[in-house]
């Protein structure tokens, strides 16, 4: 037995309210499970939220992924992003995203080694 379009359009419904111009009810996990890297290095929600939170990929942790993984966005409602939406189908049913968004500020970067006096070599 194969599914016919019509029973599989029912696991789309997105798609249909994104026709409608209706918000979607959903739990998107940008900045955590995929993120978008932009030609600064510099990461980002997705392709369609630059921005935020707009650090560097290498000062990017992983407990800032973690905190995303649980963050509600602003932007989910009406995101219009299918593939996204297609893998976060069976988030869904796991981990409610009770955090609101803040600013991230990257850590401290380490201080660089500074050389005091003449260099080795030089008299």
């Amino acid at each position: 037995m194969t599914l016919s379009k019509r029973s599989f359009s029912r696991f789309n419904s997105f798609q249909h309210d994104v026709a409608r111009a209706k918000a979607h009810r959903w739990r998107c996990r940008s900045g955590a499970r995929y993120l978008y890297v932009c030609e600064d290095g510099l990461v980002h929600w997705c392709s369609q939220q630059r921005g935020y939170p707009g650090i560097p990929l290498e000062q990017y942790t992983p407990e800032m992924r973690h905190r995303q993984f649980y963050t509600e966005k602003y932007c989910a409602p009406l995101c219009t992003v299918s593939c996204v939406q297609q893998v976060g189908m069976l988030d869904n049913w796991r981990a409610p995203q009770t955090l609101k968004p803040v600013p991230v500020t990257p850590p401290a970067a380490q201080p660089e080694l500074v050389q005091i006096g003449p260099a080795r070599g030089d008299s």
